[in-house]
């Protein structure tokens, strides 16, 4: 669409929400919180690594991305948070 590559980390939070406790639990956490420095850092080099093994990636711009999943399994719905063009620690 932007001539841009995404790459994509996707986390996950599941409830049900027939269960009061972790109704609760679910307002205090987001699936994102879970990116940690130390993840951002091998996601780094983990991003370097790959970008460096693709002809066709060396040199295109690229972002770094979330998507946090919300899941109620009760209701079988889901509800998506973008996080857009995060800045990965340098190596």
């Amino acid at each position: 669409k932007d001539d841009k590559l995404h790459l994509v980390e996707v986390k996950t939070l599941s409830w049900d929400s027939t269960e009061e406790e972790n109704t609760e639990r679910m307002g205090r956490y987001r699936p994102e919180d879970n990116m940690h420095p130390q993840k951002l850092k091998r996601l780094a080099r983990v991003t370097e690594s790959y970008l460096s093994s693709k002809r066709r990636a060396q040199g295109m711009p690229w972002q770094f991305d979330v998507a946090a999943v919300f899941l109620d399994m009760e209701k079988k719905q889901a509800k998506i948070k973008m996080l857009l063009d995060l800045i990965l620690p340098a190596r």
